[in-house]
């Protein structure tokens, strides 16, 4: 894990000695040229970028991720924020995916291709909600629309003729096709909260409801001791500003504009005096220190890049090593000993006195959580607070209030495993429900069990408020998400005008701001200067503007298409089913143990606790030592995890798919009229794709959806008799067997999963005969299987290979009708002229691989049940 501070002290080469780099943004960003060389020569498999649309066109982030990426056989950018509205933006991640497709400098066509991606969603949401008496005027529409597209001109023609009862399975037909053909790019992958909810209504799928946010103000009055504190930081913030400006007057700039570095510090100031009065008192140290010997900080002050923006000195995507670096680089700026001396020891005189009594703030919280669980004993609360200095502080004062039982701790005081036993201990502990956070606390943690999340302090930065509110608001999680804020009844704090602006001008607390990120800086920045230069008025002034700014944000253009180009409730369904079952399953321990020695190995437990199991199979000489339990595993690093990844498990498994002998179910089922009895195997089989035409060709494997569309993956079984391990092909005894398994019939599983125990009970009871019997049974009839689908192979091909090279052949034509209209629209060379071609060729080796993938296919046993019927 690499942020900036940690690059300065690498020994080496990080980009070339690591096999995997966790590094930050703005390292990467502020990279020296020797370190950025190094980095633009590096080689990755894979380059993964989160918060994407932290890189502005043009930017150096960018570009250095730009160089990376074409190196790179895969990139992926992840956000949550759409770009529809910055085209620019957009422009420049796509080129980053696709840059024969896509150049950051053609936004004039981008922009126009947008325009009329506009138009596909708006005739898409009609057609989906159309009826039968607008079919022709639908029809006409999308053919002018899309008058190169010859199969979509079929599928509105035929719509276009259709009668009341053709009409939905035609519209069907027609939406599904411009879904697959006509989104903006395939390459963009979103799914909504929102859209999410919906798919899990239609689908049955549960767990997927959407929370409500609500935000409630826990005001205090602030004592006499803090109410000296802020006059003295107003008088202190004066000073400074005032001697900032008039410098910056005397050098020709322009009066009202805050050196970046004096406003992050005066920020500082600000947000630990919201924090507690310990945090207050250390900053003030720190410029002090500064003040007594500005020349032992000269180092810090270099730190300071030239030119950085407000924006960029605001930004908040730094890790727990880079904040403390950061606050001192700030700390050592702007600093003049004759304009501040005075006031700096007049606000440190007032501090001191502050950190004599508990603070209004917190007292005021006490009282709100005794009024919350008098009516709701035991309900879990989150708090949070900006700085890591206030943790301890504020965990003591609710310590001393609720007793020191009921407080956890969760931040970059800890180290990673008291960090967890302290999240553990606050989920699973009833007699535990506070627990105090820093800004760690709001990253990548899950607490959806929290009742209400507490803002002991505000910070000033949107993306962390959301960051907080979403640690509780995770999908899944329904009801109410209250939030608390501890704000100053004082009107002329800026904190508590900055509380208006979060609540009623972008409405964090009762909605997610998720898509803001892109106006967050501008917004952020805008509010400081006008908070620092004219006080909490000159922030509540400006109030209308950023509320303006949020609304233009909000735009619902990106919310209409993904709900029109991603209603998939049914594969949502099978594939919630399928990470259900995944979720559900847990290895059972004793048969993992029997297995084990049954294959050659050895297997016990400690009798003392944590009771860790040694494991070893038939190919290591030494145990390995470990634990089922994934909270165990964490908790004591000698111990390793037994699950799917790990060695002895995986041998397991491998062991258990060689050993096709005992792969089967079983399972009994009455005679009937057609078949008094009968014994034998049931083997099911299915068409596996050759995957090597497409890897040689290069072509993504989501291309595989277009394939399984014609050609879904189709199971066919046959039904191999015990006695003679022939094909059964009598009609009345495969209209018996044919049925699959259903209890409601009367059907018995004796074994509905593969489990060699159910055969080793006649091994262990002395009856070996019977069970070489049924070995021999089962090793016939996969024989036998095999040969028989050897004789189909090639009918269950060619059949897919007739639907699949339809369907290409028509999708090709398309391609290649689009690439003849651009080229008669635009001169050659022209950027859709090229796009156009591009797709065309695309097209044509995507069908080409496909046909590869089909034409070496082969059929495959996917399941075998033993059967008997009496």
């Amino acid at each position: 894990m690499l942020d900036h501070e940690r690059l300065r002290t690498y020994a080496g080469n990080p980009w070339k000695d690591e096999q995997f780099v966790i590094a930050s943004s703005r390292a990467v960003e502020e990279l020296e040229p020797k370190g950025a060389l190094r980095f633009a020569q590096s080689s990755w498999d894979m380059v993964i970028v989160d918060e994407c649309h932290r890189m502005q066109p043009g930017g150096l982030l960018y570009k250095r991720v730009a160089i990376l990426s074409k190196s790179t056989p895969h990139v992926l950018l992840l956000s949550a924020t759409p770009a529809r509205q910055h085209a620019d933006a957009y422009l420049a991640l796509l080129a980053l995916l696709q840059p024969q497709a896509y150049r950051p400098g053609d936004a004039e066509a981008f922009a126009s291709k947008l325009k009329a991606h506009d138009q596909v969603v708006d005739l898409l949401g009609r057609t989906r909600e159309a009826a039968a008496a607008e079919a022709q005027a639908l029809a006409a529409a999308w053919q002018q629309l899309f008058s190169a597209d010859a199969l979509l001109h079929g599928l509105a023609g035929a719509l276009g003729t259709s009668d009341e009862a053709s009409f939905a399975t035609r519209r069907d037909a027609l939406v599904a096709y411009v879904r697959e053909h006509h989104q903006l790019d395939h390459r963009i992958i979103r799914h909504r909260r929102s859209v999410l909810a919906r798919l899990s209504q239609a689908s049955g799928v549960k767990g997927l409801d959407l929370s409500r946010r609500s935000g409630e103000r826990v005001p205090f009055q602030p004592d006499a001791r803090e109410r000296s504190v802020r006059q003295a930081l107003a008088d202190y913030r004066a000073a400074l500003i005032g001697h900032a400006l008039g410098a910056r007057r005397g050098k020709g700039r322009p009066a009202a504009t805050l050196p970046p570095r004096l406003a992050h510090w005066l920020l500082q100031l600000e947000l630990a005096a919201g924090a507690d009065p310990l945090v207050l008192d250390r900053l003030l140290a720190m410029r002090a220190a500064v003040l007594e010997d500005p020349d032992e900080y000269a180092e810090y002050r270099a730190r300071a890049r030239p030119g950085e923006t407000a924006a960029q000195v605001l930004r908040s995507d730094l890790s727990e090593n880079e904040i403390a670096a950061h606050i001192a680089v700030s700390a050592a700026c702007h600093a003049d000993c004759e304009a501040e001396k005075a006031p700096l020891a007049a606000l440190r005189e007032a501090v001191a006195e502050w950190t004599k009594g508990t603070p209004a703030r917190v007292a005021a919280l006490i009282e709100r959580l005794k009024a919350f669980w008098k009516e709701n004993p035991q309900e879990k609360v989150l708090v949070f607070t900006g700085h890591g200095l206030a943790v301890k502080r504020l965990a003591a004062y609710l310590g001393e209030a609720f007793g020191e039982d009921a407080v956890e701790t969760f931040g970059a005081h800890q180290d990673t495993l008291v960090r967890e036993d302290a999240a553990r201990r606050f989920r699973d502990d009833d007699d535990c429900p506070l627990l105090v956070c820093d800004p760690l606390g709001g990253e990548g943690r899950n607490f959806q069990f929290v009742s209400v999340v507490v803002h002991h302090d505000l910070p000033w930065s949107i993306a962390a408020v959301e960051q907080r509110i979403g640690r509780v608001d995770r999908i899944g999680r329904d009801g109410e998400v209250p939030s608390w804020l501890m704000v100053s009844s004082d009107g002329e704090c800026l904190e508590s005008a900055w509380a208006e602006i979060l609540e009623h001008g972008v409405g964090v607390f009762g909605t997610s701001s998720s898509g803001l990120e892109f106006v967050c800086d501008e917004l952020e920045t805008r509010a400081l200067e006008a908070a620092l230069v004219s006080g909490a008025a000159g922030l509540r002034a400006i109030g209308p503007e950023l509320a303006a700014l949020i609304a233009r944000e909000r735009d619902s253009r990106d919310a209409r298409a993904d709900e029109l180009f991603h209603e998939e409730a049914g594969a949502y369904a099978q594939a919630a089913e399928l990470a259900n079952g995944l979720e559900s399953f847990a290895a059972p321990r004793d048969a993992v143990c029997r297995w084990i020695r049954g294959m050659g190995g050895s297997a016990r437990r400690d009798e003392e606790p944590p009771r860790a199991f040694h494991l070893r199979t038939r190919f290591h000489q030494e145990p390995e030592a470990g634990v089922f339990s994934r909270e165990v595993a964490l908790e004591r690093s000698a111990l390793s995890f037994f699950s799917i990844g790990n060695g002895v498990i995986d041998r397991l498994l491998d062991d258990a798919t060689a050993a096709s002998w005992c792969a089967a179910s079983s399972w009994r089922r009455q005679a009937d009229l057609q078949l008094k009895r009968w014994e034998g195997v049931r083997v099911g089989y299915q068409l596996v794709l050759d995957l090597a035409p497409l890897a040689s060709a290069g072509v993504p494997l989501d291309c595989l959806r277009r394939l399984l569309v014609v050609a879904p993956p189709r199971r066919s079984v046959v039904y191999v008799r015990g006695t003679d391990g022939g094909i059964e092909d009598d009609p009345a005894a495969l209209s018996t067997l044919s049925p699959p398994f259903d209890p409601r019939r009367g059907d018995r599983a004796l074994s509905l999963n593969a489990s060699r125990e159910v055969w080793s009970r006649p091994l262990l009871a002395g009856k070996v005969e019977q069970v070489v019997e049924w070995q021999d049974q089962v090793r016939r009839a996969l024989a036998a299987a095999r040969v028989h689908a050897s004789a189909r192979l090639p009918q269950e091909r060619d059949q897919a290979l007739a639907a699949f090279s339809a369907r290409a052949a028509s999708g090709l034509a398309v391609a290649r009708a689009q690439a003849s209209a651009a080229t008669a629209r635009f001169p050659a060379g022209h950027p859709e002229v090229l796009l156009a071609e591009q797709e065309a060729l695309d097209e044509e080796r995507q069908a080409q691989a496909l046909t590869g993938a089909l034409a070496g296919a082969r059929l495959e046993i996917v399941s075998v049940a033993y059967v008997v019927v009496v």
